[in-house]
């Protein structure tokens, strides 16, 4: 990952693996970042509107859903 966090949710779509939120340490995150698997790297994907840490997601429809407490 580029961002160390913790407190963070994890949600696949396909073989992409996307991490929501979290901590680090300093502050709540917003950013979300996805990993490919074939690729073996992590990038950048659409923020969130808000900042959360302990959040929850999930998938369908090929979205993830973060749910929690801003």
């Amino acid at each position: 990952m580029k961002i160390c966090r913790w407190g963070a949710a994890v949600g696949a779509i396909g073989s992409f693996l996307y991490i929501c939120g979290g901590s680090d340490d300093a502050s709540r995150l917003e950013t979300v970042e996805r990993f490919d698997p074939f690729t073996n790297v992590w990038v950048p994907s659409v923020s969130m509107d808000a900042s959360r840490n302990g959040v929850g997601v999930a998938a369908g429809h090929g979205r993830i859903y973060a749910i929690g407490k801003t």
